[in-house]
């Protein structure tokens, strides 16, 4: 609210035909073109007058954050992801994301953010090219960013100077101004991501259609605290339900979770609605997942369909992992076992040092996922250090091998087709011959 005082302020003290203003604003956006007044609340200026204004105030505005200590972040609202209402400028944006992580391997933080709200369907082009260019270009960072007509969906790495720029930017900007939560820290910090792809396309693939009205109906969200003493005192009568891929839960879980032999989460959605049926419509379901956004739309679908009692764990297990490590000491014990999948390069990050799962190779006691080095291959599966050596990390497939020690251009020469379906890119254990080589005819 300062900063769109300071500005209404300065901007008053222009001569009359040096402005334009429409009424009932209902926040601030400085724009140095007429062509850009297609949206409510603009306020056009000339270009420098609106350069000094907004330094000004901006000035203004983070002095503010920095001296006030009572500063709270908006996901601590009733509603933490679903902003479908006019966003309102966050009092609080450089010290919203606080308190940032203290330690990270290359200079970058890994962080996730999620929001459902309406984006109209003429724009989404036009800020994917924005976003696409500004976040490589000027803020250097690389991941993977969804958008669509319900919201955003975001995991990126950024390097550790600009974290505050990003908030800068998102509160600056009019479509998400006020609506994106605070930052969702990794457990572990470094560039996880190659480059950056931004992409208009759902924010989660289901095959059930989706509305904002759907998406309102949002689950209970726990901290990791709350969710840790309710599942305590359950214990095994909870329902809790595992909304991952069956590889994620091979490797990290919680302890009674259970979880769909499925491979995607259209199809998990499916299970877990046949399952629901059985239950009494106010009956407690649990539900969780990495980083939140596939529980808050599972939670949602269940709720609109007569289930009054969804919970699930805000932020997911990467939320519950940070809570492990802040605040506990080697002698208490997490209700959490094991890792916890990522989709970047990482494709996994500690919460407890036990290991659940084998190598799919030799059988060694083992839980580090790994791609075939052969792109072509690409096969997900748990890899120990002693066969990644021996098979040059590649599934041991003679072509893999060869094609691993093959150069970047002779591999671009002799490009081929994929040789798995994705169902069994994910599935070693129905490709692995007993010898630990992956045999494609197995299909």
């Amino acid at each position: 609210m300062l900063a769109r005082r300071l500005i209404e302020s300065l901007l008053r003290q222009q001569p009359r035909q040096q402005r334009l203003r429409q009424i009932n604003i209902p926040r601030t956006a400085i724009i140095t073109s007429r062509s850009q007044l297609s949206y409510p609340g603009a306020v056009w200026c000339n270009r420098s007058y609106a350069d000094r204004s907004i330094s000004y105030a901006r000035s203004r505005w983070l002095h503010e954050s920095r001296n006030n200590k009572s500063a709270r972040d908006i996901s601590s609202n009733a509603s933490p992801y679903y902003r479908n209402e006019p966003g309102q400028l966050s009092s609080q944006p450089s010290n919203m994301d606080q308190p940032y992580p203290s330690t990270t391997e290359d200079g970058y933080y890994t962080i996730s953010f999620y929001s459902f709200f309406d984006i109209p369907e003429s724009r989404l082009q036009s800020l994917r090219d924005k976003i696409q260019y500004e976040w490589d270009s000027k803020l250097n960072i690389v991941g993977r960013i969804y958008i669509y007509d319900q919201g955003i969906n975001a995991q990126l790495s950024i390097p550790a100077e600009n974290v505050q720029k990003l908030r800068m930017w998102l509160e600056e900007n009019y479509i998400f101004v006020g609506r994106i939560p605070r930052f969702n820290w990794a457990i572990d910090h470094r560039r996880a991501f190659k480059s950056l792809h931004v992409r208009v396309r759902p924010l989660v693939a289901t095959d059930i259609p989706l509305s904002m009205e759907t998406l309102r109906c949002e689950p209970e969200y726990l901290q990791p605290d709350e969710w840790e003493q309710q599942l305590r005192d359950l214990g095994e009568d909870a329902l809790l339900v595992d909304m991952r891929n069956n590889y994620e839960y091979r490797i990290g879980r919680f302890e009674n979770a259970v979880c769909p032999d499925v491979d995607t989460f259209r199809e998990e959605m499916t299970v877990v609605r046949d399952m629901c049926k059985t239950r009494s419509r106010d009956q407690p379901i649990y539900m969780y997942c990495t980083g939140g956004i596939r529980c808050s739309i599972a939670g949602a679908i269940l709720k609109s369909e007569g289930h009054s009692n969804v919970k699930t764990l805000q932020g997911g297990v990467i939320a519950y992992g940070k809570y492990v490590r802040e605040n506990r000491d080697n002698s208490q014990s997490s209700i959490y076992r094991g890792k916890n999948f990522t989709f970047d390069k990482r494709l996994g990050e500690v919460v407890t040092s036990e290991v659940l799962t084998k190598c799919d190779q030799c059988g060694g006691e083992c839980d580090t996922f790994t791609n075939c080095a052969n792109n072509s291959c690409n096969l997900l599966f748990v890899q120990c250090s002693t066969c990644a050596e021996k098979h040059h990390r590649t599934c041991g497939n003679e072509l893999c091998v060869e094609r691993a020690q093959m150069s970047h251009e002779e591999r671009v020469k002799d490009r081929m087709g994929s040789i798995w379906n994705y169902h069994l890119r994910v599935r070693p254990n129905k490709v692995f011959d007993k010898h630990g080589i992956a045999q494609p005819n197995r299909q």
